[in-house]
């Protein structure tokens, strides 16, 4: 019985101070690096928050090719792959949550997850997905990939999310 309460105690511990992600620091730039799958909420904070608010509130939106997108997004999930040290990253992942936001794409569908320059983090979140480049943008519809935006969109964010979730 003791083992029992022991083996449930260590794993409620595990459960409630795991963490999904880890601040780090860019060996090559010395500045914060964050790991893993975050919450927008912690690229809007301190460092981050400099260039993502910027480059979030600087996007206009291209209201024209959104107004074309089916809003139904019941079966449509959105994976972001970034880097909090790649400038691409930093240039077109606050634009696309603003897109998201102006299409009230549903949080619960989207998940962000944070690499290293090896393009890893500190779990398996990203072994399978042959990820060479950050951002990478990837769309599921039916946990079925239906498409990516890889570094930088062919277009536009909006004309390439419209074509993505359209086909």
């Amino acid at each position: 019985m003791k083992y029992i309460i022991v083996l449930t105690l260590l794993f409620t511990a595990k459960l409630i101070f795991s963490q999904d992600y880890v601040l780090t620091t860019d060996d090559k730039k010395n500045e914060p690096m964050l790991m893993g799958t975050v919450s927008r909420s912690l690229l809007k904070e301190n460092s981050f928050g400099e260039w993502f608010n910027k480059n979030y509130d600087a996007h206009k939106l291209d209201l024209k090719s959104l107004d074309k997108v089916n809003k139904d997004f019941t079966n449509l999930k959105i994976l972001i792959v970034l880097g909090t040290w790649c400038g691409d990253s930093k240039e077109f992942v606050p634009p696309f949550l603003k897109i998201l936001d102006h299409l009230n794409f549903p949080e619960s569908n989207l998940k962000l997850v944070c690499v290293n320059r090896q393009k890893q983090g500190i779990a398996d979140e990203v072994k399978d997905l042959n990820v060479q480049l950050v951002p990478l943008f990837i769309f599921y519809r039916d946990d079925k990939e239906i498409g990516r935006i890889i570094e930088s969109p062919k277009e536009w964010l909006e004309k390439d999310f419209l074509r993505i979730t359209s086909e």
